[in-house]
């Protein structure tokens, strides 16, 4: 059985500001650094296969981060981990009532969200067996692969944290 560690790359100013960045870049804040050395001290022990991230620099400097303090871990790059395209959204700040189901925003749309990101994790679990994989994304995309991995119903939702982990088993 293989284990997913997927990690939401750290703090960027954008975040800090409530700015939505989407597919555009972000710059990561002084406190990413700490959180993502805080967050490979809590994954030191794991004997990682594989890393795949995300291309945009905030989620390619954390696995960058991480990587080196697990054992110089190979790192691949992976367009379908890419943000969600929040289409007039991108470098403006997140409406209070933001529904990323609600398409007044002409963000991309949720099944080619989800055919991507459910393609990435087919992908992968097939190709390996009995491996522990890191996966380095971003809010809504790592929500959507939630979903996808628990066989959920994708709604409205909370985003993990910058720079933490969540582990699925499959």
């Amino acid at each position: 059985m293989n284990r997913l560690y997927i990690v939401r790359h750290g703090v960027t100013i954008e975040n800090e500001q409530g700015i939505c960045q989407g597919q555009s870049e972000g710059t990561l804040s002084e406190a990413a650094f700490i959180q993502t050395e805080a967050l490979a001290e809590k994954l030191k022990s794991v004997k990682f296969k594989m890393c795949f991230s995300s291309p945009l620099k905030r989620a390619l400097i954390t696995s960058q981060q991480l990587a080196k303090h697990l054992d110089d871990l190979e790192i691949n790059l992976d367009y379908r981990l890419l943000e969600w395209d929040m289409g007039l959204l991108e470098g403006k700040k997140f409406p209070e009532d933001f529904d990323i189901l609600n398409n007044e925003y002409e963000t991309e749309n949720v099944n080619v969200v989800y055919m991507r990101l459910d393609k990435f994790l087919d992908d992968i679990l097939s190709r390996y067996t009995n491996a522990n994989i890191l996966v380095v994304s971003h809010g809504l995309a790592i929500k959507m692969m939630e979903f996808i991995l628990t066989k959920k119903k994708f709604e409205n939702c909370t985003i993990p944290e910058n720079s933490s982990f969540t582990i699925y088993e499959g």
